[in-house]
C-alpha cells in the first residue's frame, strides 16, 4: 500500500510541473493549394474564383502563349534552315569523297618519298613538300567529315526542339 501511494504522489507531482511551450496537441487545416504550370509564363486568365470547388482536370488558369508561340516559330526556323542544310548533304558528301580520295593521293606520296628518302633516291625537300601535302589533305579531309557531321547534328537538334515546341 505504501508503495502505490508513493506512486501515485509521484504521477500527481509530475503533471503539475511546467509544460513546454515548445510542444502544442491538436490539428492544422489549410485552406490554400500552391501550384504551378509545367510551363513558366504570364497568366492570361483565372478561369475560378477564390473558394470555388473544382472537379479533377477542370481549367484553373490560362497561360499567355505569346512567348511560347515565338518560341515554336523559331524552332521551326531553325529546323527549317538545317533542312536546307541537309538538302545539301549531296555537296557535302562530294566534298568529304573529294577530300578522301585527295587524302589517300597524299599519304601515298608521302610513304612514297618516305621510303625513297631512307633510300637515298630522293631529296629531304622532296620528302618536305609530300609531308606538308599529306599534312594539309589529312586536314581538309576532317574539316568535310566535319562540316557534314555538323549539319547532321544541327538537323537533329533543330527537329527535335522544333517537335517539343509544337507539344
Amino acid at each position: 500500500m505504501r508503495k502505490s501511494v508513493f506512486v501515485l504522489i509521484t504521477l500527481l507531482l509530475s503533471a503539475c510541473g511546467e509544460k513546454d511551450p515548445r510542444l502544442l496537441n491538436g490539428y492544422v487545416e489549410s485552406d490554400t493549394l500552391m501550384m504551378a504550370s509545367q510551363e513558366g509564363g504570364a497568366v492570361a486568365e483565372v478561369a475560378v474564383t477564390e473558394g470555388e470547388e473544382v472537379a479533377p482536370g477542370q481549367l484553373l488558369f490560362r497561360l499567355d502563349d505569346a512567348r511560347l508561340s515565338l518560341a515554336l516559330q523559331q524552332a521551326e526556323a531553325s529546323a527549317a534552315s538545317a533542312q536546307a542544310r541537309i538538302k545539301n548533304a549531296g555537296a557535302l558528301d562530294q566534298a568529304v569523297a573529294e577530300a578522301e580520295a585527295q587524302y589517300d593521293a597524299a599519304k601515298k606520296a608521302y610513304e612514297r618519298s618516305k621510303e625513297l628518302v631512307r633510300t637515298k633516291v630522293a631529296t629531304k625537300a622532296r620528302l618536305d613538300t609530300d609531308t606538308a601535302s599529306y599534312e594539309a589533305a589529312k586536314a581538309r579531309l576532317e574539316r568535310a567529315r566535319s562540316e557534314r557531321d555538323s549539319a547532321m547534328d544541327d538537323w537533329r537538334a533543330a527537329e527535335a526542339a522544333a517537335g517539343l515546341a509544337r507539344r
